[in-house]
């Protein structure tokens, strides 16, 4: 729709066009609402596409800051991940962390677990306790055998050295 304000510009939908003298300069303004942006060669607003964002309706941003995404076309701002889950490769959703990573949220990426192991979509690895093991299959901590002892808690280590030994299971160090 094309109009004269009260100041004689001509406006219409899109822009704002002020005449001045005979050859005139143009001023554009937004009339886009947020989540779009305006494609001044047709003169329409169109949404942003998904993994973009428009707060203010004159151009699509992409969602770029850390665990940021959006999943709908028309964004007017990034979602961000949450505990659990990362941003898939074109940050249009946010998806859970694999197995045996993690992630406390607005991440890019899942965290692995060093000592111990996760479920998809964790927050937080299980750790184990000095003296076992973690056992990456059965998700579970395993008692160091007698023999072995463990640290950490991340895998079991031969008492091998000279005039070591580990008499009982569950050793967090070797005895000499």
């Amino acid at each position: 729709r094309i109009g004269n304000d009260k100041k004689g510009r001509i406006r219409d939908r899109f822009n704002l066009i002020t005449l001045q003298g005979f050859g005139g300069n143009h001023q554009f303004s937004n009339a886009c609402k947020p989540g779009q942006r305006t494609d001044h060669a047709l003169k329409v607003c169109v949404d942003c596409e998904a993994g973009f964002y428009s707060s203010d309706g004159a151009e699509c941003l992409p969602c770029s800051g850390p665990g940021e995404y959006s999943s709908k076309n028309g964004a007017v701002y990034c979602s961000i991940a949450t505990a659990g889950h990362e941003p898939n490769h074109n940050r249009t959703a946010e998806v859970p962390c694999p197995e045996n990573t993690f992630s406390i949220g607005a991440s890019d990426s899942c965290t692995d677990c060093e000592n111990g192991f996760s479920e998809p979509g964790s927050a937080a690895c299980s750790a184990c306790k000095p003296g076992h093991r973690t056992d990456y299959e059965t998700k579970k901590c395993t008692l160091c055998e007698a023999g072995f002892y463990s640290s950490d808690g991340a895998e079991c280590l031969r008492c091998d050295g000279p005039g070591e030994y580990s008499s009982t299971s569950g050793a967090v160090y070797c005895s000499i």
